[in-house]
């Protein structure tokens, strides 16, 4: 379809049936784009060039460092998700809310797990669809959580969109090696705490309290912490009573 005649160059399309009108219209945007395209020269030898480095010639190190700034936030998401102190299921739990992949009714409805008639109201307030940026952040109680777990740790934030944003947001913090250790790790234990208050009160009827859910999500994340870092000499309810003193 590409016919050169001495300098001048041109593109002639053939097709087996009339064209619509609005395919015509396509093809002579086609036609103006191509236009624009660089020309095309018979002298030259074809040849790859890798833009990211520059001497042209593609490298693993390049690769690497080019596709880190373009996917900076999301290496760093996926950094604090599995490289620290949380059991792997809680890991895995905080994974799959990252990807929005929790097991909701919603979700569930939507691969054909629960029929359309089934409810897919939220379990903890009966009152929205249960998805997983309403179950994680912002049901009321849920949103208590989340306060006071941040008043814990000394900071003061704006609720974020989404889990997504939550969490490249506290992927983003940097403090010294034991708190640093702690604070990858507290996200992954309010979401597997919330979950699992979700899965009780649909196995079991159980009431989510949001007092007993932020002390359960401390105790955790100083037991793992005792368990799992090495030197540390502060007691499971000093964590949990008294953090500033390791903060500080």
């Amino acid at each position: 379809m590409y016919q050169r005649r001495g300098s001048i160059q041109d593109w002639n399309f053939l097709f087996r049936r009339p064209l619509l009108a609005w395919e015509e219209e396509e093809v002579v945007r086609l036609q103006e784009l191509l236009r624009d395209a660089p020309s095309l020269t018979t002298d030259s030898e074809d040849s790859c060039l890798w833009l990211v480095n520059s001497s042209g010639s593609y490298s693993i190190a390049s690769a690497w460092k080019w596709w880190v700034s373009m996917k900076s936030s999301a290496v760093g998401v996926t950094d604090m998700m599995w490289k620290n102190i949380a059991p792997p299921k809680v890991q895995f739990c905080g994974w799959l809310a990252w990807k929005g992949r929790l097991k909701t009714s919603t979700f569930l409805k939507r691969i054909g797990v629960l029929n359309m008639e089934a409810s897919s109201l939220c379990l903890l307030c009966k009152a929205e669809g249960e998805i997983v940026n309403h179950v994680l952040l912002f049901y009321p109680l849920v949103r208590k959580v989340w306060i006071n777990i941040l008043k814990w740790l000394d900071l003061v934030w704006v609720l974020p969109g989404s889990v997504e944003v939550l969490l490249n947001w506290w992927a983003s913090f940097k403090f010294k090696k034991v708190v640093q250790t702690m604070w990858k790790t507290v996200p992954l234990a309010v979401m597997w705490s919330i979950w699992k208050g979700r899965n009780e009160c649909l196995s079991h009827g159980k009431i989510v309290d949001g007092l007993e859910l932020s002390k359960l999500v401390k105790v955790r994340v100083a037991l793992w912490s005792k368990q799992s870092t090495r030197g540390l000499q502060f007691l499971v309810e000093d964590i949990v009573n008294n953090l500033d003193r390791i903060k500080a």
